[in-house]
This record gives C-alpha cells, sequence and structure tokens, in this order.
C-alpha cells in the first residue's frame, strides 16, 4: 500500500516537472517573440508605414473638417494650377 501511495506521489511530481517545463518554454519563446516583434515595429520599413498611415488619417480627418480632398501623392507632389483646391498648397 506504502509502494503504490509512494509511485502516485512520484508521477505527480514526474506530471508537475513536465508542466514546469512547458511553461519555461513558453516563457522563452514569448520572450524571444516580442524581442522580433519591437525589432519589426522599428524596422524602417514599418516606421515608413506606420508614418504614411499617420498622413492618411491626418489627411482623412482635414477633409472630414473642410470637405477638401487631397490628391493621392504616389510619386512625389505634383502640384495643380488650382492651388486653392488642396491643402498646403497656395
Amino acid at each position: 500500500m506504502e509502494l503504490k501511495s509512494r509511485l502516485r506521489q512520484l508521477e505527480r511530481e514526474h506530471e508537475f516537472a513536465i508542466a514546469e517545463a512547458r511553461m519555461s518554454v513558453k516563457k522563452k519563446h514569448l520572450q524571444y517573440t516580442v524581442k522580433e516583434l519591437e525589432g519589426a515595429v522599428n524596422s524602417d520599413e514599418s516606421l515608413r508605414r506606420i508614418s504614411r498611415h499617420a498622413t492618411d488619417m491626418n489627411d482623412g480627418l482635414l477633409t472630414e473638417m473642410s470637405g477638401r480632398t487631397m490628391p493621392k501623392e504616389e510619386d512625389g507632389p505634383r502640384f495643380t494650377n488650382n492651388s486653392d483646391r488642396y491643402y498646403g498648397r497656395r
């Protein structure tokens, strides 16, 4: 009887050790993932995308407030003859 009790206790300790090991691996995985995400967010491409998104949000807000629209500038700024129609073009 005592042997069976001791074996059950050892089995529980073994299962607990396995669960601890799995959690340790999960924590390391999460730390690595966070480190890689921070690197990705601070990359030049990501910062450019964030900047473009902020510019688009600003343009949308200005359009909503004034009713004027901004032309899309895919290849750099374009100047028009009717410069009073767009933001920042006077």
